[in-house]
């Protein structure tokens, strides 16, 4: 994401315009079911320009705009706090939909009888048509979590008055996520992944896996792993992952003698220890599904240069 560009854009722009094009809303998942509800808040122009200066404060030392960019991937372990994921928009359905929900005509407009801790996060949508058109999403933190035990309260005249922490909430200066020019910057993942649905997507990829290998009648008891990919996100995410190169599934499925070659190799023994290939289906002990997934990702392989036989951990 060209984070620069748009930083420099935001920048030509005065804020008597921006005043008047710049939306906020909280994030909710729905009570029933896993959909996302953007609640539509009014705010004044000042605080909307408040709003706005958290992107440009975050984002105003050239080293946070030039930090290396990563792709997301499903799999890999991203704890790398120096860097951002980045990944496109049309990636996932969950992302779209998350992205259209700013476009709603009629949003969901109050918050009444809404407790504030059910809100995961807040998003700011700037939209200036045929200019400017860009949503950043934050952490959303009541007060009285902040402060604890803390007695808070405003001084005035020379007199206390003690603050009602309860409905009391405010805005992260630390940006989870820019939505920007058919792409997504990444910074707090579990806000993105919450906002995206991403584990509704993780288990609707697994099914489409697993009913494509199912056709090839090579696994004994597929429905066992369908179950499980329902329940164990770590299972679902892999399975979404193979199922983003379905020329490597087919080619794995379509060249499955050459399976038992893996599981008689000495290097690879104690990798596959408890799968068993009987000449036409797989079979593996159910706690060894992690292994198993291993295998029929075809992630055992030979380098090239030294021969060296290992196992590609990022499938």
């Amino acid at each position: 994401m060209n984070i620069n560009g748009l930083y420099n854009e935001l920048k030509k722009i005065g804020d008597s315009k921006l005043s008047r094009c710049i939306k906020l809303y909280l994030v909710k998942k729905q009570t029933e079911g896993t959909n996302i509800i953007l609640y539509n808040l009014e705010v004044e122009s000042e605080v909307q320009i408040d709003l706005l200066n958290i992107f440009k404060v975050y984002f105003q030392n050239s080293r946070t705009r030039n930090r290396e960019q990563l792709e997301y991937d499903v799999v890999m372990d991203h704890t790398d706090k120096s860097k951002f994921l980045v990944i496109e928009s049309n990636k996932y359905n969950g992302i779209e939909n998350f992205i259209e929900l700013f476009e709603d005509p009629s949003p969901a407009d109050t918050i009444k009888g809404i407790d504030v801790a059910e809100f995961i996060a807040y998003a700011v949508h700037v939209c200036i048509p045929d200019e400017l058109n860009f949503s950043f999403v934050g952490e959303f933190t009541s007060l009285s979590k902040v402060s604890k035990m803390k007695v808070v309260g405003n001084l005035k005249n020379n007199k206390f008055n003690k603050l009602d922490t309860n409905d009391t909430f405010g805005f992260s200066k630390n940006i989870a996520m820019v939505i920007y020019d058919d792409e997504v910057l990444i910074k707090h993942l579990p806000i993105f992944e919450k906002c995206c649905q991403m584990e509704t997507e993780f288990k609707k990829n697994s099914a489409e896996v697993l009913n494509s290998i199912a056709s090839f009648k090579f696994i004994d008891n597929i429905e066992e792993l369908l179950h499980t990919a329902e329940k164990d996100t770590r299972i679902a995410r892999r399975l979404t992952k193979m199922n983003s190169d379905p020329d490597r599934v087919k080619a794995f499925f379509t060249n499955k003698d050459r399976v038992k070659l893996v599981l008689k190799d000495p290097e690879f023994n104690d990798k596959f220890k408890g799968i068993e290939y009987n000449g036409s289906t797989l079979v593996y002990d159910s706690k060894l599904r992690q292994q198993f997934i291993t295998l029929i990702s075809d992630a055992s392989y030979e380098s090239i240069v030294g021969g060296q036989k290992r196992i590609d951990n990022s499938l």
